[in-house]
């Protein structure tokens, strides 16, 4: 009763926020060079996340008149391995030629394909369909992606109205045994196999206007959050916004509402309901060379009978100190939603009937400057320090032997066998604090040569762990793209991660991680405005590194195929 009340209401305010107000702007170019970028190394977990939008291949538009203004974005800090594509296909399309078709195999049985179907594109409205698929079919690693999105936009006169559709399969195996004290003795992981399913709707409005005017938006999106051995999850999250304006100023309101429902598992309550509503009252002043933020944020967490308050300051100024240099800082908080569908996605192989707690992060200081030299040129270093009452750290699970075995460790007189390790993953809480250092530069020379390099020194200290578990202490990653000719376009991206521990219990209670060590490098070929070939090689130094302990990366191994557009 209380579940179908809160459904209800949850929906009527879905429905009065969506009448007043999306997320999508007018595609008014005429003619464009779609770059399709994906992350096709077959490394389970490096699979791109996937981000909750109907829209899942929509290729990304390169405009011709490339901005420096904004900040070079920083490495996040919960890393993904290759994030940055190893190729990058390059399809000239003119106006009439809207939709792409993809296909590719590779070595380790890897295959992969996109489309992108627009249904019905004119001035008014948009309805596309796209698919996006991966599959390894190795002798140890395998898994096979499926993603459908059906995405409506409609373009009105006070604003515009999305809405859509999605569904998503992420099937693999845990077959991360390599490393010490794994449990090899009863269980075969190697043939051990799950896979989550997440089917969403979604709808947003978005005012439209000039800056003299009351801006306004909201979404709404419900996600349903099955495995195929684990813990059920339904989601309702909606975030609105409205602004005010007040002479050259803004004042604003945000609204971040999460609702999450569990399934029992096994005949089960594991976990209660649990309840997320966001205030972010902020005030915007604006001068000629700067601009400063005033706010305050509040999340009120309601989980089960436990109800508690988290206020985080919301304060960000930045001024232009010349046309070339900018100076800014803030201090801020954070506070993550840690739902199943988040927490799978960035670790796939995590004990699927765990519901991680969400983190907190109260006090959040940083400052940097940003400085272009030169035309097309942007260096941007910053600092910051984050406080966490409490954030989640990933350890393999520990399995206690059967009686057979203990009695060995009784004879031989060690607890050698006491423990092991397998390849599920469990989380440690602790409060910390991270500070950052990070350095970031992009550089484009006439829209033919691209490139970028970003470092970034993360120093953690927690207060009762003995380390950052699996945390990189170093990350530097660089990389480039190329148009050698009007019809060749080269592609490569390196990464570095260092500094990783993984806590192994008992046992020897840490154990250093090998570096990440990764390059990259693709080609396409445009044998005509509709037909472009294109391969890649993926870590090419065939480097053995885990991204979570146990897990082994594929050695050097590559991928070729061919894109059509229409």
């Amino acid at each position: 009763m209380k579940k179908s009340a809160c459904l209800i209401l949850t929906a009527f305010v879905a429905g009065c926020q969506i009448v007043s107000a999306q997320s999508y702007k007018n595609d008014t170019i005429a003619r464009r060079s779609v770059v399709i970028e994906r992350d096709y190394t077959p490394t389970i977990k490096n699979v791109e996340k996937l981000e909750i939008n109907p829209i899942i291949t929509e290729p990304e538009i390169k405009k011709s008149d490339v901005s420096y203004s904004e900040q070079v974005p920083l490495l996040k800090p919960d890393y993904e391995v290759n994030k940055w594509p190893a190729a990058a296909i390059h399809l000239q399309q003119n106006s009439y030629k809207k939709g792409y078709a993809l296909l590719g195999f590779g070595l380790y049985g890897t295959a992969l394909g996109d489309l992108y179907y627009p249904i019905v594109d004119d001035a008014s409205q948009r309805l596309t369909f796209d698919t996006h698929i991966h599959g390894l079919f190795g002798n140890t690693q395998r898994q096979w992606i499926t993603n459908f999105g059906l995405n409506y936009l409609k373009r009105l006169d006070a604003f515009d109205l999305n809405i859509g559709a999605y569904f998503k399969r992420n099937g693999f195996n845990y077959y991360g045994v390599t490393g010490s004290y794994f449990n090899t003795y009863n269980v075969n992981y190697k043939d051990s196999t799950n896979n989550f399913i997440n089917f969403g709707l979604k709808a947003g409005i978005k005012s439209k206007g000039d800056a003299e005017t009351i801006a306004y938006k909201a979404n709404v999106e419900y996600n349903n959050f099955t495995p195929g051995t684990g813990l059920g999850e339904q989601k309702i999250h909606i975030n609105a916004n409205i602004d005010l304006p007040i002479g050259e100023h803004r004042l604003g309101l945000n609204i971040d509402d999460y609702n999450l429902f569990y399934s029992k598992y096994n005949g089960q309550q594991l976990y209660p309901n649990h309840s997320i509503v966001g205030v972010n009252p902020y005030f915007d002043l604006k001068g000629e060379q700067w601009s400063v933020r005033l706010g305050l944020k509040d999340y009120f967490s309601i989980n089960g009978n436990d109800k508690s308050t988290h206020l985080m300051p919301d304060i960000a100024a930045q001024i232009d100190l010349t046309k070339t240099v900018n100076l800014y800082a803030g201090l801020t908080g954070q506070y993550d939603v840690n739902s199943m569908q988040k927490i799978t996605d960035e670790n796939p192989y995590i004990d699927p009937t765990l519901r991680v707690d969400d983190s907190y992060a109260p006090i959040k200081i940083f400052g940097g400057l940003k400085f272009s030299p030169t035309s097309g040129l942007l260096l941007d270093g910053s600092v910051a320090y984050t406080s966490y009452n409490k954030q989640y750290f990933y350890f393999n699970q520990l399995n206690s032997i059967d009686a057979s075995l203990a009695l060995i460790n009784t004879i031989m007189s060690t607890d050698y066998y006491l423990n092991r390790l397998q390849p599920k993953f469990d989380v440690l809480y602790d409060k910390a604090k991270l500070v950052t250092a990070s350095f970031n530069a992009g550089y484009n020379w006439k829209d033919k040569i691209f490139a970028h390099f970003n470092a970034r020194y993360n120093s953690w200290d927690t207060k009762t762990l003995t380390k950052a578990w699996m945390k990189p202490t170093t990350e530097i990653e660089f990389g480039g793209e190329a148009k050698v000719t009007r019809n060749i376009f080269i592609n490569a991206n390196y990464y570095y991660g260092g500094g990783r521990y993984a806590y192994i219990g008992t046992l020897d209670d840490a154990t250093k991680m090998k570096a990440i060590n990764d390059l990259s490098l693709g080609a396409s070929y445009s044998y005509s405005d509709w037909l472009t070939a294109f391969v890649r090689l993926n870590n090419v130094f065939g480097t053995k590194y885990q991204t979570w302990y146990g897990y082994n990366s594929l050695g050097l191994n590559w991928q070729i195929g061919a894109a059509v557009s229409f």
